[in-house]
């Protein structure tokens, strides 16, 4: 009788034992009933049993009885983003009546502070994407913030089961479903067709253009062999050297839009070329002009098509912009010996020499002349030279000079602020199974 005491003693003292070892494990696993998966433990079984009934008994008298699934997790598996899990997952699942496509489901993502709700094709108008702020309400968001995560899931679920049962007569039957996706199936057709006839239309288009395009060159290239015979009213063209003549001919392209006159083109072209090589032209052989020669890559030429090409020569057409070369020559002749010192000093190529003095009287004003002593010019020519030769890099610029050549020569580097949080993504649209649903954070 003793031994027999004794061993249920022991018996029931290792029974205790056991359930003191395995009692954590327990609670360590996922919490779990048909509908729910608590892998983060933060539910407790009120709001389990909430989850529970919806789905087993209060949504049995909806239209087609909708299921929702709840999933809680401290890190999404594989940390993989909250639209792409929940989609996969829903589809996984299979929740709902297929024929009905009913389900719903909901994830929370503790560690990186997101959510997310998929719903099924049928509940699409029932519970659509645009009742996210009333799902996850501000009240929600405060509660997810606070760590009262059961509360808030619990909230949720209420806010889901509102809108479903507010909206019950958005559900789709399977005839709803079958004939919304076959009017969308016949969109999407009449779409197609439309796209393909106009892809058709352009691909059509381009290949005439092309073609057209290269019967207006071989037009032109016909007319770079004779081209005295198009250019006998165009004395400015006819002043240049073979070898500029031939720079501006190789640059001509027949154009794809508009009219095509081999003249028309000329003169067009022509105007437009004199107008950005002004400055380069007038280098070889040099031109003799009223100002000095670095001067004219600051001039603007603003003449008519047809005055730039009457011009006589690029003597001529200088003549007709000394107004405007005036104006960007007096203002600053206090620098030029300073200026002619530092070019001739340091080698300063002719045509470097007109991108300089062009940069330095853009920016420089009255006021700057008493910092620009002959040593901050030499300074000031250095950083702008520098500049045009490697625009990517910046040099160190002494204070004593003006501020414009700090602030456009200067070194530094700026970076761009930003701002980032948990769980900011919206991801409104349908997922994976074809119906809708949102996500996002707190």
């Amino acid at each position: 009788m003793k031994k027999k005491v004794q061993l249920a003693v022991w018996v029931s003292a290792l029974l205790f034992i056991l359930a003191l070892v395995f009692a954590p494990l327990q609670s360590a696993s996922a919490k779990e009933n048909k509908w729910v998966n608590d892998h983060a433990n933060i539910l407790s079984s009120k709001t389990m049993r909430q989850i529970y009934n919806l789905s087993e008994t209060k949504w049995a008298k909806l239209p087609g009885h909708p299921r929702l699934v709840v999933e809680t997790y401290d890190g999404l598996p594989d940390d993989e983003d909250v639209d792409e899990f929940k989609a996969e997952r829903f589809e996984k699942l299979g929740i709902g009546d297929a024929d009905w496509d009913n389900g719903m489901y909901f994830v929370i993502g503790i560690n990186k502070r997101v959510y997310g709700l998929e719903t099924g094709y049928g509940l699409e108008s029932a519970v659509p994407d645009g009742d996210k702020s009333k799902i996850v309400s501000g009240a929600v968001k405060k509660q997810l913030r606070a760590e009262k995560y059961d509360a808030a899931v619990s909230q949720i679920v209420t806010n889901i089961d509102h809108e479903l049962t507010r909206n019950k007569s958005a559900i789709m039957t399977p005839d709803n479903i079958a004939e919304k996706r076959a009017e969308e199936k016949r969109h999407n057709q009449i779409t197609m067709t439309i796209l393909l006839i106009i892809a058709s239309v352009l691909i059509i288009w381009l290949v005439w253009l092309c073609l057209r395009t290269i019967f207006r060159n071989k037009r032109l290239d016909k007319a770079r062999a004779d081209i005295s015979h198009y250019t006998t009213d165009m004395p400015l063209f006819n002043s240049l050297q073979p070898s500029q003549q031939k720079l501006f001919l190789d640059t001509l392209s027949a154009p794809w839009f508009g009219k095509f006159e081999v003249r028309t083109i000329l003169h067009k072209e022509f105007a437009a070329y004199i107008r950005d090589n002004f400055a380069r032209l007038m280098l070889k052989p040099r031109v003799q002009t009223d100002y000095p020669f670095y001067v004219y890559e600051a001039v603007k030429i603003q003449f008519k098509d047809d005055r730039i090409n009457q011009a006589t020569n690029l003597s001529d057409l200088a003549r007709q912009l000394n107004q405007k070369a005036d104006k960007k020559f007096t203002p600053f002749v206090q620098y030029q010996a300073a200026f002619e010192k530092w070019a001739s000093s340091t080698k300063v190529t002719p045509r470097h020499q007109q991108l300089v003095w062009a940069e330095f009287t853009k920016h420089t004003k009255p006021k700057d002349a008493k910092k620009l002593t002959p040593e901050n010019l030499v300074k000031t020519f250095k950083a702008i030279l520098h500049n045009i030769q490697h625009p990517k890099e910046r040099v160190t610029i002494d204070a004593g000079l003006p501020l414009w050549v700090g602030a456009n020569y200067s070194g530094g580097s700026s970076t761009t602020g930003g701002s980032s949080s948990f769980g900011s993504g919206g991801g409104f649209g349908g997922g994976a199974s074809g119906g809708g649903g949102f996500s996002g954070g707190w």
